[in-house]
């Protein structure tokens, strides 16, 4: 199978697992809509929260492009096939990590920031890092770095991880407003994206 049929199905694959089911599983389980549409928003998290939607879509789009033209003529670098399998391998793992840490989140899930409080998860995957899923997406998008390298893929990683950056301490800040001294005392001992990185200091 070529490369770039590899790439669309796998790009479709995590969108379905990681986007579509927790939507589709939330509303089944609880008639609660994840994705948060706040009409009264701060100025820059109505930004960010356009911004990291976008980036992704651009790599779904990105996906369905380099199928249809061929890795060739977008740039793409012919790297050792190790380092594909490198890809694969991360791509993989990035699914699982972000499907098992939505499943951890349970009723609390969501895309975007809810008004409404929901329950501090700081079990699972949450013990060890505060965004797993977002970790997942980075994963994932940092495979596909490695399966397709080209300006475009690096670009598109390069923005994400500012996007989600920025996304994470919107929700840090919220967080703490919801639930306080409990959210600190997690988040001094816990890492932001990756174990013992990105602690806040406790209070």
């Amino acid at each position: 199978m070529r490369m770039e049929t590899m790439v669309l199905w796998a790009t479709v694959l995590f969108f379905g697992l990681a986007i579509l089911w927790p939507i589709a599983r939330l509303w089944w389980n609880t008639g609660v809509f994840g994705v948060v549409l706040e009409r009264k928003q701060d100025p820059l998290q109505a930004f960010v929260g356009a911004a990291f939607p976008l980036s992704m879509s651009a790599f779904a789009v990105w996906a369905v492009v380099l199928y249809a033209l061929g890795g060739a003529r977008l740039g793409v670098w012919q790297g050792p096939v190790w380092v594909q399998n490198v890809g694969w391998t991360t791509f993989v793992f990035a699914v699982l990590l972000t499907v098992a840490a939505q499943a951890n989140m349970g009723a609390s899930w969501r895309i975007g920031i809810d008004a409404k409080p929901t329950a501090l998860i700081a079990g699972g995957l949450y013990a060890f890092v505060r965004n797993p899923i977002y970790t997942g997406i980075l994963a994932m998008l940092a495979g596909l770095v490695l399966i397709a390298p080209s300006a475009w893929t690096i670009l598109g990683f390069a923005n994400v991880w500012l996007s989600v950056g920025m996304q994470a301490r919107l929700e840090e800040i919220h967080l703490e407003k919801v639930h306080g001294a409990e959210f600190r005392a997690w988040a001094s001992r816990v890492g932001r994206f990756l174990p013992g990185l990105g602690r806040l200091d406790p209070l």
